[in-house]
């Protein structure tokens, strides 16, 4: 009798109470891939991925404590069984631990202990033409070395240019692991010469891992000729993005230049530094220096322009040369300080390059024209027209058509 007690005592725990408690407890199942050591998290499965990882962690009753109990399921494949068997610290989770080559195909795998389902989890494998369609390169920019630093430009001055480097922003819903096999390129070609520069983009470890990585690719070499550059990202031979870099003459650098603004930075006993369009009174000024803003007509240029500021009043004139990264932003060119007593022996400053005027910065203020009784005008002294001046011509109309109306 005890022999055949004990024989459904045994049954019941294994059939019914058992997989009742482990079927009613919370627990956790996780997959990842393996590919070239690195193990890939959170990302769809490879298909040539070294292997498939399967984790469950599950709390486990003393007589459940097996691992030749727990089997994982595949469709079309025999039970795989558990690779290894751990405790955790607290000592009632376990974690189970699975290994096999990945399916084919996206499918769910399925946890049973014994005879009886824990749970299931899905698959997902990512095919390369899905990972293509999803990937997106953010901001690809050209940055060219011009006077020792790095601008992302479009076009630049083909004698100035020393290092070329391009940069984009890879972006993937679902991760970066299929450029482990796919690869990342980027394609330098001139258009004057039939040949291109394939430079490798490899990735490590925690940008393969992430949904984003910022990525950069130089030629080993840059023509310092006219011309343009194409910057071409790929994937294998699936082109993502292009961009063109166009390399101009100096001759038609410097014809684009063309004066932005001009300022006088003045040092004043009441406000100290600041910025002003006119001159203050001269009692007010400490000292004052001339301030211009250049700029290029080209768009996206980057190039080094040295221009020329002149002085001129009473005295003999005198300049100073200045050298100065230019784009198709403004860049400040500031002269030296002149004392209160300086500046009143100067009539004007003047910027140049290469003989040609850009503009000038007059230190007397806008005649004023005299009109005769005939409706004409008394011709006044000769006077450097400057986008202040411009600034205050707009100014007056404006006001006359305002009392006008």
């Amino acid at each position: 009798m005890w022999h055949w007690i004990r024989h459904w005592h045994d049954w019941a725990m294994n059939e019914i109470v058992i997989p009742h408690r482990l079927q009613s407890q919370s627990r956790s199942l996780y997959f990842s891939c393996e590919k070239a050591g690195i193990v890939f998290q959170n990302q769809p499965i490879l298909p040539t991925a070294d292997a498939v990882l399967v984790e469950a962690l599950l709390r486990l009753p003393p007589s459940a404590r097996k691992k030749s109990d727990f089997t994982l399921r595949l469709p079309g494949v025999d039970a795989i069984p558990a690779e290894s068997f751990r405790k955790e610290e607290d000592g009632e989770r376990f974690r189970v631990f699975f290994r096999f080559a990945p399916p084919p195909a996206s499918c769910s795998a399925e946890l049973y202990w014994r005879t009886h389902l824990l749970g299931k989890l899905d698959l997902p494998v990512q095919t390369v033409g899905d990972f293509t369609n999803e990937l997106r390169v953010n901001l690809p920019t050209v940055f060219v070395n011009v006077g020792g630093q790095q601008i992302a430009a479009s076009s630049v001055v083909a004698n100035q240019c020393r290092g070329l480097t391009a940069t984009a922003l890879l972006r993937s819903a679902s991760g970066l692991a299929p450029l482990i096999d796919a690869g990342l390129r980027a394609v330098f070609s001139w258009s004057r010469s039939a040949g291109e520069i394939s430079v490798p983009v490899p990735l490590v470890a925690s940008q393969l891992n992430a949904r984003e990585a910022l990525v950069s690719a130089s030629p080993p070499k840059v023509p310092r000729r006219t011309g343009e550059w194409q910057v071409t990202w790929m994937m294998g031979e699936t082109v993502l993005a292009a961009q063109r870099l166009r390399a101009i003459t100096p001759k038609a650098f410097h014809d684009s230049l063309r004066l932005l603004d001009t300022r006088f930075v003045v040092e004043s006993e009441k406000a100290g530094l600041r910025v002003h369009r006119h001159l203050p009174p001269w009692p007010e000024v400490l000292r004052a220096a001339p301030c211009f803003v250049l700029g290029s007509r080209e768009p996206g240029i980057a190039g080094m322009a040295t221009v020329l500021l002149i002085t001129s009043g009473q005295n003999d004139l005198a300049s100073e040369k200045v050298e100065t990264l230019v784009t198709d932003g403004p860049a400040m060119i500031c002269g030296r300080f002149h004392s209160a007593a300086e500046l009143q022996q100067i009539e004007t400053f003047e910027l140049r390059c290469r003989g040609r005027l850009l503009g000038g910065l007059p230190l007397s203020p806008v005649p004023l024209a005299t009109i005769n009784g005939e409706g004409g005008f008394r011709p006044q002294s000769e006077f450097l027209w400057n986008s202040s001046a411009e600034d205050e011509l707009l100014e007056r109309m404006s006001k006359l058509m305002e009392t006008g109306r």
